[in-house]
């Protein structure tokens, strides 16, 4: 599976994949998150993710930006959000229904409901800084 698998690495990429959990938005399963599917939220958050946390782990990051023609990590998200447009993922948090005044609700959930994908992000944020994350992803 390459190093990208392994300890180090893998636990690196619970932030963004926690944020997107249908009941880090709002605790249970409603008529908001019925149809919201996984990939989507990954994809609205992902790059939003990469911008807050790449300084956190410049190699990481510069060589997934080099893998989709990047030349840094400053490049990763945008090369992320490249490839997102290219296979017709592209979309926001509010094209899948979430509002601005879901956000303290989502990011105090995600501080409890995804505590270890947090704390394990490169750069840990604070629940401020996921609703920040998340108002950018609107």
């Amino acid at each position: 599976m390459g190093k990208y698998h392994n300890g180090k690495y893998n636990r690196r990429y619970g932030n963004q994949h926690s944020r997107s959990n249908p009941r880090t938005w709002n605790g249970t399963s409603s008529k908001r998150t019925e149809k919201h599917r996984t990939g989507q939220g990954l994809a609205a958050l992902t790059p939003v993710v990469i911008d807050a946390s790449y300084k956190g782990d410049e190699e990481k990051f510069g060589n997934i930006a080099k893998i989709f023609g990047g030349k840094s990590a400053a490049d990763c998200a945008d090369k992320i959000r490249e490839l997102l447009k290219a296979i017709d993922l592209e979309c926001k948090l509010s094209d899948l229904g979430i509002a601005e005044e879901d956000i303290p609700w989502m990011a105090e959930n995600c501080m409890k409901v995804s505590a270890a994908g947090v704390a394990n992000n490169p750069v840990v944020f604070t629940q401020e800084e996921i609703a920040e994350i998340y108002r950018k992803a609107l």
